[in-house]
């Protein structure tokens, strides 16, 4: 398919006169693959030098006999920048998550293919594979840094004044690289409403790239205004990783009894999944939450354990910005893609089969809108039975449907 030029003329419309006539321009991002979208650059593919699990010191079991999970932990923790955690063809058993803890940064677990090295989970509650922030963190922590941003800046604006800086000293790198939320009261013009009556709905995640003693430059911008009369605020990550890459084996779930995706990503920048086959997941078989830039390509998700109900699927997008999913195949699974709260993603070409259509909730195969306030993300290409904001949690807003085939049927009769 003649894919990416889709997304560059939805940009081209935002910036010219034709916007006008066909969407809106204030409803529009730049969606820009390896720019503000996806891992910058694109997914690194120069990194050569292997640390082979299965040999001294690690000595990792390829058998499936025995727990491989420390083996690999122990390589994860000896990698340094651009080496690779090579896993050889084999069964690897884990009886607890594999985890890149934040701080860890610039190394990928690589395997042999999806058909040669399995990765399976036994373990009771993480995920198989995740990339982690170091505090294990969420943007409300109590102790979560908190700064006011004053000014009123507008949709597009990359420097915020928030007063004294300082605070960011303490983190890594002085603050600079540090994933960061942005969010506000919620609009009752808009409106933005929750359910549960939640406030600051309406969130971006970016990225602190430069400080001064009174302002912090975020790259990408903003993707709406934060008028001072919603109180916007912005809280950074604590430990975070960055261009961390998962690629080339398979994740089974079958054993496994966790409620939490098997892939998960949470809280990172420009990290990745790539040709990564993902089955049996008991919930969700990949989740990405709190992230800024992160990139899930050539992936197969597939066939979720038990029946086909609520809190689960194949791919979990949680207040997430700038991410691309893009030519996954995902079926035998519900919903397929569940988008929570997350703004400027994109999700574009992906295969979707093998869900049931009938009912409401039960019937979403693509859901744009589980938990408000999703807004500005794009979904171009893809194939699907159906396509639904359900609404559950709240509102959504700005977001864009081009030439997809949502074709209505389903060879699932629940």
């Amino acid at each position: 398919m003649n894919k990416l030029p889709g997304i560059a003329l939805l940009f081209l419309l935002a910036n010219g006169a034709a916007a006008a006539e066909i969407i809106p321009a204030d409803r529009l991002a730049d969606w820009t693959p390896g720019v503000t979208v996806g891992v910058p650059g694109g997914i690194p593919t120069d990194r050569t030098h292997l640390i082979d699990v299965t040999k001294a010191p690690y000595t990792a079991d390829n058998t499936g006999a025995a727990d491989a999970q420390p083996a690999i932990k122990k390589a994860i923790a000896d990698a340094k920048d651009n080496d690779v955690v090579y896993l050889p063809a084999g069964t690897y058993r884990v009886n607890s998550a594999v985890t890149v803890y934040g701080g860890k940064s610039r190394i990928t677990i690589r395997g042999d293919g999806p058909e040669k090295t399995i990765v399976t989970g036994y373990q009771p509650s993480g995920s198989v594979i995740s990339i982690t922030p170091g505090d294990g963190g969420d943007w409300w922590y109590p102790n979560r840094l908190k700064l006011d941003i004053t000014g009123s800046p507008t949709r597009g604006a990359t420097v915020l004044t928030v007063g004294d800086t300082k605070a960011l000293d303490a983190y890594l790198k002085g603050g600079i690289g540090l994933p960061c939320q942005l969010s506000l009261k919620n609009d009752r013009k808009l409106p933005v409403t929750a359910v549960a009556n939640f406030d600051y709905m309406r969130r971006q995640v970016s990225r602190i790239v430069a400080k001064t003693p009174t302002t912090v430059t975020i790259s990408p911008g903003l993707l709406f205004d934060l008028p001072a009369e919603l109180a916007p605020v912005l809280r950074p990550v604590g430990r975070y990783s960055e261009l961390v890459g998962i690629e080339d084996l398979t994740v089974d779930g079958m054993n496994s009894k966790t409620p939490h995706g098997l892939i998960g990503i949470g809280q990172s920048y420009a990290c990745w999944v790539k040709n990564v086959a993902v089955r049996n997941a008991p919930n969700y078989h990949v989740s990405v939450d709190g992230c800024v830039q992160c990139e899930v390509r050539h992936c197969t998700m597939a066939k979720r354990k038990g029946a086909l109900g609520p809190n689960g699927g194949g791919l979990l997008v949680g207040v997430s910005s700038f991410c691309l999913f893009e030519d996954n195949v995902i079926a035998e699974t519900f919903p397929h893609v569940e988008v929570n709260g997350s703004s400027g993603n994109v999700v574009a070409y992906n295969f979707c089969d093998d869900s049931g259509i009938q009912g409401d909730l039960l019937g979403c195969t693509i859901n744009s809108n589980h938990g408000a306030h999703s807004c500005f993300n794009l979904y171009e290409g893809n194939y699907a039975p159906k396509f639904q904001t359900d609404g559950y949690h709240g509102s959504a807003s700005h977001d864009t449907a081009f030439r997809n085939w949502f074709h209505g049927t389903s060879t699932k009769t629940d």
